[in-house]
């Protein structure tokens, strides 16, 4: 019996370091390079997860999109840069959190300026979150 809990603890720690090295050597994405699944206004990336969040979730979730907006509001916390996007919403807005692994992370941007940011969509809490945004010009 003891000599099967061993083999078992074993077995776990190896798979749990297998895990751990995958993903501690995950390839470095690139946000200038990589290529958004879809591309659209504020207003339409937050209609389509009030509309239906589980149909946006399949599409969105984890996966980098390009959303153009307004810019309502630009602040930094702890050192991360958030650009919110006005969705013509009064609940809701796009937040966009800057890229700070690339070093894009302090947007010049004013409130009113139209900008278009892409990122991976993390969902909707109140408002819908992409981060690791960068700018894109068109």
């Amino acid at each position: 019996m003891l000599r099967k809990a061993i083999i078992v603890g074993l077995v776990v720690v190896l798979v749990a370091g297998l895990v751990g090295y995958k993903l501690y050597n995950k390839p470095f994405q690139d946000v200038d390079q990589v290529e958004p699944v879809a591309s659209m206004t504020a207003k339409e990336l937050v209609s389509a997860y009030q509309e239906n969040e589980q149909a946006a979730n399949e599409k969105y979730l984890d996966q980098f999109i390009e959303v153009t907006g307004q810019v309502q509001e630009v602040k930094e916390e702890d050192n991360i840069w958030t650009v919110t996007l006005d969705a013509n919403d009064v609940m809701s807005a796009v937040r966009c959190e800057m890229d700070y692994i690339q070093e894009a992370h302090k947007p010049d941007f004013s409130s009113g300026q139209v900008v278009t940011l892409r990122g991976k969509c993390t969902g909707i809490l109140m408002d819908v979150v992409l981060v690791r945004c960068i700018e894109v010009s068109h």
